[in-house]
């Protein structure tokens, strides 16, 4: 006794277009739906299932995931599963039936529902080339390690909007 899978999948994706500023964000959401069997039976035979080697019947197992990832940070993931609740309409009789019998071999199936967000900012690779130009500058050029940290940190110091304490934890990192 299958179950019939079908499934929907949504993907959007945002970006900015700003020369200095740079931002992106993105949803992705997949979603699986397995539906049983339906029997239609008459009231005065009913429905007799009957197998040699034992009757199979899946059972969906409902699993839900939700990733998130924003502003560079490690991607954090939520699962959760439970077993999915049995039809109650008419012609799903027979799957209560299966449940309550115990020549039935039940089979686990997964029904999967993924959900994903991704955001990201900062500044744009040309920003980051004109403050390299500037730090240079300013520098004279003599110390590479020294305008490199400085153009390090004052990059991360705008990514952070101006938290010097996170930009300077960025540097060092």
């Amino acid at each position: 006794m299958l179950t019939a899978l079908g499934y929907d999948y949504v993907s959007m994706k945002k970006q900015s277009k700003d020369a200095a500023w740079q931002s992106t964000s993105q949803s992705v959401s997949y979603d699986e739906n397995r539906s049983y069997c339906r029997f239609e039976t008459d009231e005065e035979e009913g429905l007799i299932i009957k197998a040699a080697d034992g009757i199979y019947v899946e059972f969906v197992v409902e699993r839900y995931s939700h990733t998130e990832a924003t502003d560079g940070k490690k991607p954090r993931t939520k699962e959760h599963s439970r077993l999915k609740d049995l039809p109650t309409a008419p012609g799903y009789e027979w799957l209560h039936e299966m449940d309550k019998r115990d020549d039935v071999i039940k089979i686990y199936v997964d029904e999967r529902h993924d959900t994903m967000y991704m955001h990201q900012e900062g500044l744009s690779a040309v920003a980051k080339i004109v403050i390299s130009i500037v730090m240079n500058y300013l520098t004279g050029g003599a110390f590479s390690l020294l305008t490199t940290v400085m153009t390090s940190l004052v990059t991360n110091i705008i990514e952070a909007r101006g938290d010097f304490g996170q930009g300077m934890k960025k540097t060092l990192q």
